[in-house]
């Protein structure tokens, strides 16, 4: 490199002091640089730190504990609503016992990782049961609502662009379920010639598409009726996310399977 290009590289580069020579105002200043990213980036960075500092103490690298000295950051609350193993195998069993035909849509979201759009926009040509696959190229907007026939109507079937449109392998069960739910409402339609078929795999007793609000209100009930913490679609679609994270899944897998999820929801968590 030219040596007057020097002044230019040396502008815009933060040269970091080695470690024997970092002190608690430079610590405090890295950790606060990061504030601005998300509400849990600075508490996180803030425990990596002092456990890097902690640790390079203890083996001598540095003559003193700068840990001590960092201003202490309390923990953000969190938003994520995760089961412990327990919970989720108590939700699990009430599911499957519950009489209410939701049980695929609860699925989906949490082995899955659809957002309640996608769950809902799903019809037969979206799903292949000879390779067990899903195309996701759509949702309902709004609530996971279907679109009203007035004018003036805000709920729309949006066609997903970008990482959005996907197509990935589910698991066996969650197959089964498709297969099942399809054969259910071909019934429905065939004993209700008076209803249209619009090919959703989401249909309710009436023969219209569900919305998200009856979704999160039975999900209400059976956690309460089992001493568990109420939960919503959404929520079940984060502990598909950190069910992948415990397994040391890459966010860019991640990325892919879900269509795009926010990183900082989950930094900071523990």
């Amino acid at each position: 490199m030219p040596l007057d290009h020097l002044p230019y590289y040396s502008a815009r580069v933060t040269a970091d002091p080695l470690l024997p020579y970092a002190d608690a105002e430079y610590i405090e200043n890295l950790i606060e640089s990061c504030r601005n990213y998300c509400a849990s980036a600075e508490y996180a960075v803030y425990k990596l730190l002092c456990r890097i500092l902690y640790s390079a103490w203890n083996q001598g690298f540095l003559e003193t504990c700068l840990a001590s000295d960092i201003t202490e950051r309390k923990e953000p609350k969190s938003s994520l609503r995760i089961y412990t193993k327990e919970q989720l195998k108590l939700f699990l069993n009430a599911i499957h016992e519950d009489s209410y035909a939701h049980r695929l849509e609860f699925l989906l979201a949490l082995f899955c990782g659809l957002r309640p759009g996608e769950i809902l926009g799903l019809t037969y040509n979206n799903f292949d049961s000879g390779t067990q696959t899903l195309n996701i190229h759509k949702q309902y907007t709004k609530d996971g609502r279907l679109p009203s026939e007035s004018a003036d109507s805000k709920y729309s079937c949006k066609k997903l662009e970008g990482d959005r449109y996907r197509s990935f392998q589910i698991p066996d069960f969650v197959c089964e379920e498709l297969v099942l739910r399809q054969e259910k409402n071909m019934c429905f339609f065939r004993t209700h010639p008076d209803k249209k078929d619009n090919d959703n795999f989401c249909i309710s007793n009436r023969g219209k598409v569900k919305n998200l609000e009856t979704l999160n209100t039975r999900l209400k009930y059976i956690t309460e009726n089992n001493g568990l913490p109420i939960i919503t679609m959404y929520d079940l679609r984060d502990m598909f996310v950190w069910i992948l994270l415990e397994k040391d899944c890459p966010w860019e897998e991640i990325q892919k399977l879900t269509g795009g999820v926010k990183m900082e929801r989950f930094l900071g968590t523990s």
